[in-house]
């Protein structure tokens, strides 16, 4: 696994993301499962009210990974 730090400059801040190789499906839908039912749950806001995320981000983040997750199913 590796981070690779991009400059503002060069692209808008994005949502973050994970990478599976093609072969992976069965990982790759057990993922994506866990997240359209976690994101914006209130385990998910307690978890990351604790570094200062309000409601409205963390509601920006399930809709638009919700979206994202419907567009690929």
């Amino acid at each position: 696994m590796e981070t690779v730090i991009v400059r503002p400059n060069e692209k808008p801040p994005a949502f973050g993301s994970f990478a599976f190789r093609l072969s992976d499906t069965a990982l790759l839908k057990d993922v994506d499962d866990f997240l359209a039912e976690f994101l914006g749950s209130g385990a998910h806001r307690k978890m990351v009210a604790s570094f200062g995320f309000s409601a409205e981000e963390v509601d920006l983040v399930a809709e638009n990974t919700n979206k994202q997750l419907s567009a690929i199913r």
